[in-house]
């Protein structure tokens, strides 16, 4: 393979794992492994159980997200989940709340270069 061709095969694999939603455990880490098995099919794959101690470490449970998202006034989702999955931080809580941007704005997290 050249390094173009090596290139091209690494971006796709990229574009294809990109969008899956993944936490540390759940639907999302599977559907990835079940790529990765189809490009290593040496990989070895074990689950184990939530609650599972490993090491100083607990197996947390599964967390999984259908929707999430910040809609404006007019209802406009300003932020959203199914746009681009890094919209939420994992493990949230899920909420149905109106709050004020200054109420909101401690729950945010941002680069303050880039405050748009």
């Amino acid at each position: 393979m050249t390094e173009h061709e090596t290139g091209r095969y690494c971006h796709e694999l990229a574009r294809e794992l990109f969008p899956i939603s993944r936490s540390l455990s759940g639907p999302g880490v599977r559907e990835t492994l079940k790529i990765l098995r189809r490009e290593l099919p040496d990989l070895q794959v074990h689950e184990i159980a939530s609650g599972s101690p490993v090491f100083d470490w607990e197996v947390p449970d599964e967390w999984v997200i259908r929707d999430a998202y910040i809609a404006d006034v007019n209802g406009e989702r300003v932020v959203d989940f199914t746009a681009h999955n890094l919209h939420i931080l994992g493990y949230s809580e899920p909420v149905d709340v109106t709050l004020t941007r200054e109420e909101l704005e401690p729950n945010l997290y941002s680069d303050p270069e880039q405050p748009d």
